[in-house]
């Protein structure tokens, strides 16, 4: 990915533990079609038509989109310091 706002997002999560984080990048139309084959709740959440969007989930359920890395970090700090994330 080279586009600078995912970059930005990159050099975000790169701050927390690997453990605790799945990333997915959507790039194309096709890879989405076949990641809602098995994730059908992705199917809801809009692209980032406007740059890169980030979706933060935890706790069975998906945050809103956030387009900067600063918002994303605080999702990520909820995210990993929720005690039911293991489930």
């Amino acid at each position: 990915r080279s586009a600078p706002d995912v970059q930005s997002f990159l050099d975000t999560v790169k701050e927390f533990p690997p453990e605790t984080l799945q990333l997915i990048f959507l790039s194309e139309e096709t890879d989405r079609r076949l990641l809602t084959k098995h994730m059908p709740y992705l199917e809801a959440m809009p692209s980032g038509q406007d740059g890169a969007a980030a979706y933060v989930c935890y706790n069975r359920a998906c945050q809103s989109p956030v387009h900067d890395p600063g918002a994303l970090a605080r999702l990520l700090e909820e995210a990993t310091a929720s005690p039911l994330r293991k489930q």
